[in-house]
């Protein structure tokens, strides 16, 4: 909405994604969102939660396919889950901040840009973390053979 920092998921774009969600009831769906869909914990950013995010994480637990919700906005490193499903979001590659969480303000800092990698089969969702920084290797480990049912 112009003039504010929260998401927003009005009824029509949920009514679409509930929609998309039940085509197949059976598949595992993962959800991507710029703004969290659920509060974080932290004071500084329940001005922004998205709107009605109980109405939404509601919905998305009722379809019960959801594996998990990735989003950004936040730029701290977070995880958890609400309901069940879990949830994670990355720092990014902007400033970060430094996450306080009995304070209201916060502090902008410039630290180590990091982005996620997800890696999703039918039993897992792994998030691996990466920091964008300077990194001198001090050791090479002994590589060994992969084994042939691992790709």
């Amino acid at each position: 909405m112009e003039g504010l920092g929260h998401g927003a998921l009005n009824e029509g774009r949920l009514e679409w994604l509930l929609e998309r969600l039940t085509e197949r009831p059976q598949a595992p769906a993962y959800l991507f969102a710029h703004h969290p869909l659920q509060p974080i914990g932290l004071p500084h950013f329940e001005q922004w939660n998205t709107e009605n995010w109980r109405q939404i994480m509601r919905a998305i637990v009722g379809a019960g396919n959801v594996r998990h919700v990735f989003h950004g906005h936040v730029h701290v490193d977070v995880g958890g889950t609400w309901s069940g499903i879990p949830f994670s979001a990355s720092r990014g590659i902007a400033h970060q901040i430094i996450p306080h969480l009995a304070r209201r303000d916060a502090d902008f800092v410039e630290d180590a840009p990091a982005f996620d990698i997800a890696l999703i089969d039918d039993d897992s969702v792994l998030v691996h973390r990466f920091e964008v920084n300077e990194r001198h290797v001090v050791e090479v480990s002994a590589a060994g053979p992969i084994p042939k049912d691992v790709q």
